[in-house]
């Protein structure tokens, strides 16, 4: 870009998260009503900007919600002519280039909305698109292409992204004798269970978190339907479930995940849906799913209070404190930084 623009809008829960943990929340114009509707603590002062129309967020990238985006992206772009002394209704055509626009969805929905932003009188030209993040080093670029684009320099949160990951393999890779820990995702859709496989962000995660996902099979697609009672006979009680917050919210999908571990006690861990998201806070998710798997073999290293669920999982789980974890992950990176150095 020539130059850095002077106004943001973000498509997406995870998009809109990384916007504010990268200090844009002021830059903010519009973003999408799901993020203002998520109850997360990182979207309150978003909230209170939407209240008092300082952001607009009627829209989304579903169908049903392109044409509510453009409308508020319009009506912002307007306003800050205004304030220019340009009124644009009155040109025939104008390139918008102080404004950058970050989108995700599927590829139909955020193709349609790219031709009409950059086709329209309106003719927006930094519109950047993900239909797919499919790994955690995918994500890290996102986050480093966002901080270059709005603010001209590489953010710190991408060197500590990096950084998380280095710091699991160093203490794991300084002990072989403590296994790479076996695990895999687990979710629900269509009516039936699914684990991850490659292409899924939360099981790459599980291997950036330094274990070994059991469910890697490149004949199928990035979730699929698994024998998990033949996963457990295969692999053992020993190997950790990273459960999907959705299905962990559903009682009903919990008793058939249940059900097909028979009754064994397997450890099972509740991922906080921003973690398995287009988001900086997917950090807190691999630094979480390490603690899960290695605490016992390093107490002193990998500790938190993981959110661990027994098979009699009823609605007072605990989520991973975000808090709490941020700052033993703030902690580990600044010692393995301090000792790289």
């Amino acid at each position: 870009f020539e130059q850095i623009p002077d106004r943001i809008v973000t498509i997406g829960t995870g998009l809109t998260a990384t916007a504010i943990e990268l200090d844009l929340l002021d830059r903010m114009i519009v973003c999408d009503r799901y993020s203002v509707l998520d109850n997360h603590s990182i979207f309150n002062d978003l909230r209170n900007k939407v209240g008092s129309e300082q952001i607009l967020a009627s829209g989304s990238a579903y169908s049903t919600g392109l044409e509510s985006v453009k409308v508020d992206i319009w009506r912002m772009t307007e306003d800050l002519y205004l304030e220019k002394g340009i009124d644009v209704k009155g040109v025939d055509r104008l390139d918008v280039e102080d404004i950058a626009i970050f989108i995700t969805g599927t590829p139909t929905n955020i193709n349609q909305l790219y031709e009409d932003l950059s086709e329209s009188k309106l003719s927006y030209k930094h519109i950047l698109r993900w239909d797919t993040i499919d790994s955690y080093d995918s994500l890290i670029e996102m986050v480093r292409t966002m901080s270059l684009v709005m603010k001209g320099e590489v953010d710190p949160h991408v060197d500590e992204m990096e950084s998380i990951v280095d710091y699991i393999d160093t203490i794991l890779s300084g002990n072989p004798g403590v296994n790479r820990r076996e695990a895999f995702y687990v979710t629900y859709s269509g009516g039936e269970l699914k684990v991850g496989n490659f292409g899924s962000l939360a099981n790459s995660m599980i291997e950036a978190a330094g274990g070994i996902s059991i469910t890697n099979d490149a004949s199928m697609s990035k979730t699929y339907a698994a024998n998990i009672p033949k996963l457990i006979e295969d692999h053992g009680t020993d190997v950790v479930i990273f459960v999907d917050d959705v299905l962990a919210s559903n009682e009903s999908s919990m008793d058939t995940l249940r059900k097909s571990l028979g009754g064994q006690d397997v450890k099972l861990v509740r991922l906080d849906p921003l973690w398995n998201n287009y988001c900086i806070e997917s950090m807190n998710g691999v630094w979480a799913m390490a603690c899960a798997m290695y605490s016992d073999a390093y107490p002193d290293v990998f500790v938190g209070d993981v959110p661990v669920m027994s098979n009699d999982y009823d609605d007072d789980v605990v989520l991973f404190a975000v808090a709490g974890i941020l700052g033993a992950a703030m902690i580990a990176v600044l010692a393995y930084l301090y000792f790289r150095s």
